[in-house]
């Protein structure tokens, strides 16, 4: 599902892209369409991959934008078609660097075959980096709608259909999203707000993969998924719960803390439990404990390994990373790890 909020935000962009070339072409000649979207189909194929082809541009600009029959392939095979995408915007907005839309729409979207791998290996890496960001870019989107999105990677083909809002700038977040498929396979319930001058962080996630869906397709598990996750603290005692089922892969609970004010650290604590597809698996055990802390450091951070208990045994452990304007320069680590007295005692004595 990830790769399918990718796509959504990245026809978006398209549409941005669009607006902003044909307020400065004339719109409705002949060479101005071609122009616009000649500009708009890299930029969409840059993103996610393959080749993105716009049958045709209409609307009002620039406050109306409209692409018709989007097709997205790879090898010269279709993998996603769209039939519409429109945006209803503000461009005066933008004077005041920030981004309004009153409505986005994507209709008609069909999901052909996997989404084709992207090449990442051009880009530079980026600094490992522990903070939470302080000036948001100011985008605000009233209404965005998902309408008749339709998948084939199933056995029945599904169909979801959704509706969210965006609204963020500075330490401001606040989003919310509800899609759902047919017969209920795909479930997404998630609201998210962040409000440091309110003093309060609320995250309400649900996400909800049957087997036999779209989204359980896409992340490669069979027996489908489930995710929540829940909190609504103050931003400088936060306290986030996180429930999960990976089908026969297993269940995971966790707790997340931070002071999302000073943003500077944050606390994590999971528990695994094996599924059947793992249970055989004598290195993992019953049960799997880690308890972490990541701190922001001046050009870097650190972390601390607290405790990690599996059926191989215990560890304890650190390490610290600095940055400089190209990535990571360097990287320190330290671990000290016990067997368990019933594991592998072949293996122990070999290693003495």
């Amino acid at each position: 599902m990830r790769r399918f909020l990718i796509i959504s935000l990245t026809i978006v962009g398209g549409l941005i892209l669009a607006a902003l070339s044909g307020a400065v072409l004339l719109f409705n000649t002949t060479p101005g369409k071609r122009f616009i979207i000649a500009q708009a189909e890299p930029q969409i194929a840059t993103a996610l991959g393959g080749d993105a082809e716009i049958g045709d541009l209409s609307g009002a600009l620039p406050g109306v934008i409209i692409l018709n029959d989007v097709v997205l392939s790879d090898g010269g095979q279709p993998w996603l078609t769209i039939d519409r995408a429109e945006m209803r915007w503000r461009p005066v907005s933008l004077l005041g660097d920030s981004f309004h839309a009153d409505l986005i729409v994507i209709e008609g979207a069909r999901l052909l075959r996997e989404p084709p791998e992207r090449d990442d290996a051009d880009e530079e890496p980026e600094p490992l980096r522990i903070e939470l960001p302080d000036n948001l870019p100011s985008i605000s989107v009233v209404s965005l709608r998902i309408d008749d999105f339709r998948s084939e990677l199933t056995a029945a083909p599904a169909r979801l259909d959704g509706a969210g809002l965006l609204a963020m700038g500075g330490r401001r977040i606040n989003a919310a999203l509800a899609l759902s498929s047919s017969g209920d396979k795909d479930v997404i319930d998630a609201a998210i707000d962040i409000d440091p001058a309110q003093d309060r962080i609320l995250v309400d996630v649900t996400i909800a993969a049957k087997a036999d869906g779209v989204m359980a397709a896409l992340a490669g598990i069979d027996e489908g998924f489930t995710i929540e996750a829940s909190g609504d603290a103050p931003t400088n005692d936060a306290k986030i719960d996180v429930n999960t089922i990976f089908g026969a892969y297993g269940a995971a609970t966790a707790e997340i803390t931070s002071d999302f004010e000073a943003a500077n650290a944050l606390a994590i604590a999971v528990d695994f439990t094996p599924g059947e597809r793992l249970v055989d698996i004598d290195a993992l055990g019953e049960r799997i404990r880690l308890e972490t802390r990541i701190e922001k450091r001046e050009n870097g951070g650190a972390i601390f390994i607290d405790q990690l208990s599996t059926g191989a045994g215990a560890m304890m452990g650190d390490g610290a990373w600095t940055n400089d304007r190209r990535g990571l320069a360097s990287l320190e680590a330290q671990a000290n790890f016990h067997f368990a007295e019933a594991f592998e005692p072949d293996l122990q004595a070999y290693i003495g």
